[in-house]
């Protein structure tokens, strides 16, 4: 069994080309056509819990930072297929052991990716949090979202706390926004504030505006509205079309038709992939038509005179389907 495993650890590590494969003209690399690649998907297809022991046994004398890296990336997602919740101390307290900051931040972000439990170890989570290495921090930020809600008091101060150290930080602001998300109240809206007064990347700005709305929804409509006005990024604007739209009324209408038509100023040159979310064109048009009929067919009528061509094609099926 440990043979196998080694193998396998060996074949992960492996960049050549498969036997038998050539690359196609033109390219001097396929990750899809190395040793490498194939080993990967064959270590996401095993199950056997047997396995866990002698791989951990591998992690334990491994020496050379790649291997223990390899070995984690087969290790944690095994035990999370065999919802062995045990993992989680285990690696937590690899860590506490480990050196190297690479593997570290594997470990922990591995863990985090997980369906995995916590049941020990909380109190190092708390520790890590504090790291200087933004990386392990926001690793154990991952893994704040995992600890069970008696601890969502301690763990909202210490992300407000946070906030104030790293409010010019936005890749960890995200990550501190995903935690509130979970564990936050009320009490965490004027640091989401700060985010957004101090802060320019969009993913940062949206990640807190969907806390606040979480937490006051309605009572922040007029901040909503008055950001909605000011913020001219595109997928900022997104986010806040939608928190204006749930929470409008009447009032807003002139506003959000507005958008609207900024909207479709231009054509979009590529269809763009929603996943499970709608087009904000969508959510504009069905909120002017719950509020104000008559401003809907006015509207209406201008995209069908004026701007059909303008929608994208995700737009159009729902504009087929829905009105015409």
């Amino acid at each position: 069994m440990k043979a196998y495993l080694q193998d396998l650890i060996d074949r992960i590590g492996d960049d050549s080309l498969r036997e038998g494969l050539t690359l196609p003209e033109g390219t001097s690399y396929s990750s899809a056509l190395t040793v490498s690649h194939e080993a990967r998907l064959e270590a996401k297809q095993l199950t056997d819990a047997k396995l866990i022991k002698p791989l951990k046994e591998m992690l334990e004398q491994e020496k050379k930072t790649v291997r223990k890296i390899h070995i984690l990336h087969v290790l944690i997602p095994l035990a999370d297929r065999n919802h062995d919740h045990s993992m989680s101390e285990y690696i937590l307290n690899f860590v506490k052991q480990e050196k190297t900051r690479w593997v570290r931040d594997v470990a922990l972000h591995g863990l985090s990716n997980t369906n995995l439990e916590i049941h020990q170890e909380q109190e190092y989570i708390f520790e890590l949090v504090e790291h200087k290495d933004w990386q392990i921090q926001s690793g154990a930020l991952g893994l704040m979202k995992k600890l069970d809600r008696s601890y969502s008091s301690r763990i909202e101060d210490v992300c407000i706390k946070l906030i104030k150290v790293k409010i010019k930080k936005p890749y960890i602001l995200e990550h501190i926004c995903g935690v509130l998300s979970r564990h936050g109240t009320k009490k965490c809206i004027p640091s989401m504030k700060d985010i957004i007064k101090n802060n320019t990347k969009a993913f940062a700005l949206s990640s807190a505006l969907v806390i606040i709305n979480k937490f006051a929804g309605k009572e922040e409509l007029d901040y909503f509205i008055e950001f909605f006005k000011t913020n001219r990024n595109a997928d900022v604007k997104r986010t806040i079309t939608n928190i204006v739209c749930e929470h409008g009324d009447k009032t807003v209408v002139d506003l959000i038709i507005k958008r609207a038509k900024s909207i479709l100023s231009k054509q979009r040159k590529e269809n763009i992939a929603y996943g499970n979310s709608k087009p904000e064109l969508v959510i504009i048009l069905e909120f002017v038509a719950s509020v104000d009929d008559n401003k809907y067919k006015k509207l209406i009528e201008f995209i069908k005179n004026k701007k059909m061509d303008y929608l994208d094609e995700t737009e159009l099926k729902w504009f087929d389907e829905d009105i015409r």
